[in-house]
């Protein structure tokens, strides 16, 4: 599987997920509120009926009573019939609302008496126990009517208590739920770094550091990378080249020691020959250089194609991871608010939600979260710093001459040694000093003059690992020497060069480390990319027990179109 079509699958199915969790537990919870509030809505309509009907009921009553006792008043009379309607139409409302029908009908039987019974009232002055009579019979239509009213509003009551009592437990319910989402968010993100990204990078350094034993002379060095997409297929690639390098090195190390004993027979045998003798000595010393220019060719070609697929395979996934951790903060900030929202509008929540933010620790999530976040951001940040480095290192497409930052080059060239100048168990960190002067951009084979940058430096990090010099350090100064030229140092406080071995430090295979370690190659190729690729200058200054002074002088300008020399 492609790396692009990996972190594209997984992260969509990540931000699927999510806006399902969300779009769901959102639908469930607005349909919930929704029944909840019809709910309590209708049995607070019925209540207000109810009490508006008892309401009603009184002002009947109370009007027949007034009628009676004041002289059977007209007022009073009509006083009674709009209470009537008012309850006769309130009692059909009750009916629409589907409540006990029995009840209602029960209601409206009593209340028909009672009609009835005020429709028979007389129209004349009737004596004391009349009016007793037909006031008792009120009172007692009223006391049956009131009973049912009664019942009526005490069930709707309830009722309504319960509907109230069924939001506050949807109210719980939406807050739980909102907190298992978030919860959820995390082990998702956590999960998908662990399976995803984790794996990539932990590959990605591999590849660097074989990449680095490869540039240092360890041909023997190899990749056991097994992802099953365009880095396992790099990590082969580069396993193969190794093999290739490795049979040619030796290769050339057997046509090397066959030329030197052909050599020495020769001039034990034509010794007095020695025009000769110095003819053979020139053709070896330039087969020495051909061959070391081929090595490097070859070693420097394929590194270079290598690291160019590296960073392109690399750059586009992180890329997209980059840009949607943004978009994955933002959502996370905002169920997070939401939380706070809750919070803030509910600051005592019951018992059960009490417990559960006590074991989640809110406050710790958010900050531990949004920490995260940032990490995995910074993260991809330096991913893409890297890529960026191994390409400018790498400029495949600046084999020819190119005007350049010499600067850029050096920063290349330390963010790929970077590593290595990290303190370890048996070596201090190695402090890097930059003392940049102002240059102009100068004509340069750029790829061969980070190949000079990258095999000094890397010789001065050997030498302070090998003596353990306190407060280790190397220093690079850059400066205008003159209007045509600039001058690059590089300067450490290592034990020094002893002046037998700067005098050969510049010959093909020449070298003081071990076998297997070293080719002897790295100081004379710079020294044929300084001199005869760029008619400059490079020399050696040491002091036995203070430290080592590489000299480089480029002009700025080279005189006409350099030809294409067999440096690669």
């Amino acid at each position: 599987m492609k790396i692009i079509t990996k972190f594209v699958g997984s992260s969509v199915a990540v931000f699927s997920l999510i806006v399902s969790l969300i779009a769901g537990s959102t639908a469930i919870l607005a349909k919930a509120d929704q029944s909840v509030e019809a709910s309590r809505t209708q049995t607070q309509k019925v209540l207000d009926k109810a009490f508006f009907l008892e309401f009603t009921l009184h002002g009947q009553v109370a009007a027949l009573k007034d009628y009676l006792f004041l002289n059977k008043n007209s007022i009073d009379l009509a006083k009674y019939q709009k209470a009537r309607s008012q309850f006769i139409i309130t009692l059909e409302e009750l009916e629409h609302l589907n409540l006990d029908t029995e009840k209602i009908s029960t209601i409206r039987r009593r209340h028909q008496k009672l009609m009835r019974l005020a429709n028979n009232l007389k129209h004349f002055y009737p004596n004391i126990n009349d009016v007793q009579q037909d006031v008792r019979s009120i009172n007692s239509f009223h006391q049956d009517i009131q009973f049912y009213i009664d019942f009526l509003i005490k069930n709707s009551e309830k009722k309504h208590k319960l509907s109230l009592q069924n939001a506050q437990i949807n109210r719980k319910i939406s807050h739980r739920i909102q907190y298992i989402i978030v919860i959820l968010v995390v082990l998702i993100f956590l999960i998908h770094f662990k399976l995803i990204i984790q794996p990539t990078f932990k590959s990605i350094n591999q590849l660097q550091l074989g990449v680095l034993k490869i540039g240092e002379g360890d041909f023997k060095s190899r990749l056991n990378i097994k992802t099953q997409d365009e880095i396992e297929q790099l990590a082969e690639n580069f396993n193969q080249m190794a093999d290739h390098l490795d049979r040619l090195y030796q290769n050339i190390d057997q046509k090397i020691e066959q030329l030197n004993q052909t050599n020495e027979n020769l001039e034990e045998e034509v010794n007095h020959r020695k025009i000769v003798e110095t003819q053979l000595k020139q053709t070896l010393k330039e087969l020495k250089q051909t061959q070391s220019q081929l090595i490097q060719t070859e070693k420097m070609s394929s590194l270079g194609q290598m690291v160019a697929g590296i960073a392109h395979e690399i750059n586009n996934p992180v890329s997209f991871i980059h840009g949607n951790l943004d978009c994955a903060m933002d959502y996370s900030q905002d169920l997070l608010h939401l939380i706070e929202l809750y919070q803030e509008h509910y600051p005592k929540p019951v018992e059960d939600i009490q417990i559960e933010l006590e074991e989640l620790d809110i406050e710790f999530l958010n900050k531990d979260f949004t920490q995260l976040m940032k990490s995995m951001k910074m993260g991809t940040e330096r991913i893409r710093n890297i890529v960026k480095s191994l390409r400018s290192f790498s400029r495949l497409d600046e084999a020819d001459l190119k005007t350049v930052d010499i600067h850029e080059g050096i920063e290349s060239t330390l963010m790929i040694l970077k590593h290595r100048l990290k303190a370890k168990i048996n070596y201090p960190e190695i402090k890097i000093i930059k003392e940049y002067g102002d240059l102009p951009l100068v004509d340069c084979y750029s790829r061969q003059l980070n190949q000079v940058f990258m095999n000094i430096i890397n010789n001065a990090i050997d030498a302070l690992e090998e003596d353990i010099v306190n407060n280790s350090m190397i220093k690079i100064q850059t400066k205008m020497i003159n209007q045509n030229s600039v001058q690059i140092k590089i300067i450490d406080n290592g034990s020094g060069i002893p002046e037998k071995v700067k005098a050969k430090l510049f010959d093909p295979f020449f070298t003081t480390k071990p076998v297997g370690q070293g080719s002897g190659l790295g100081l004379s190729i710079c020294y044929q990319i300084v001199v005869d690729r760029h008619q400059g200058k490079i020399e050696c200054n040491s002091i036995p027990e203070t430290g080592t002074e590489f000299i480089i002088e480029i002009p700025v300008q080279q005189c006409g179109k350099v030809l294409e020399a067999s440096v690669a």
